[in-house]
């Protein structure tokens, strides 16, 4: 139990860091979506719904092992030919908590956008992080595992907003 205690704290933790490191860049030039070949395998994220200004996301653990992810997400609007950062107005920021989805399952997040409105009309792409322990979830290079036995990788699913 204290282990589980010590690992979401220091979960939270790097999801603050990485959520306030890229907070006011407006190009989105930190780390961009990582494509393993084995990563569509463990984890996918599907846009499920959208209704006025809420997203609904659906996070499959396509694993045997648990992930977890949080509430913080990101935003981006392609625009000429880029994906471009969304920034949500002064103020609004994210609660940092673990979420938990337990292997094979699914869990799916309304992401309310009243930080970000109005929007263009246009495609956009909803960004987040999930923490993955590689060692267990299979190997992601060149048939080898990661050095680290955790990672975060990114994942995204994009959406029109009309």
């Amino acid at each position: 139990m204290k282990k589980k205690v010590i690992f979401l704290l220091v979960t939270l933790a790097l999801v603050s860091f990485i959520f306030v490191a890229c907070r006011n860049n407006p190009v989105s030039r930190c780390p961009t979506l990582q494509t393993y070949p084995a990563l569509e395998q463990v984890v996918t994220m599907t846009v499920t719904d959208i209704n006025a200004s809420v997203v609904t996301v659906s996070i499959q653990n396509n694993s045997d092992f648990p992930l977890i992810t949080g509430l913080p997400f990101e935003l981006d609007v392609y625009d000429q030919g880029v994906w471009r950062r969304v920034m949500p107005h002064e103020g609004w920021g994210f609660l940092a908590i673990g979420l938990p989805i337990a292997p094979r399952e699914s869990f799916e997040m309304p992401k309310d956008l009243q930080a970000y409105l109005p929007l263009e009309p246009g495609l956009y792409r909803i960004r987040k992080d999930v923490f993955i322990d590689t060692w267990r979830a299979g190997p992601f290079t060149n048939g080898q595992p990661r050095p680290s036995t955790e990672t975060s990788h990114e994942i995204a699913a994009d959406f029109r907003w009309a």
